[in-house]
């Protein structure tokens, strides 16, 4: 797989970070290996991160929040 190939599985896994490996490798016309061995290189690179993400609120856990706000101009 070229550079171009790379891209094309980042993009597959944004479209769907769930997507499994064997179609990854049907939608790049590749063979799974090969999807495989791209996207552990990928992840040991660090372009691809496996993230959990927990929602709080979901857990009955207090949610804190910190808001940003710049004006320019007369306020």
């Amino acid at each position: 797989m070229t550079e171009g190939a790379d891209l094309a599985l980042v993009d597959l896994l944004l479209e769907e970070p769930r997507m499994p490996v064997r179609r990854i490798a049907e939608r790049l016309g590749v063979a799974p290996l090969t999807a495989r061995q791209r996207l552990d290189r990928l992840r040991e690179n660090g372009v691809v991160r496996i993230v959990g993400l927990v929602d709080p609120a979901v857990l009955g856990r207090p949610v804190v929040t910190f808001i940003t706000v710049t004006v320019r101009g007369d306020v």
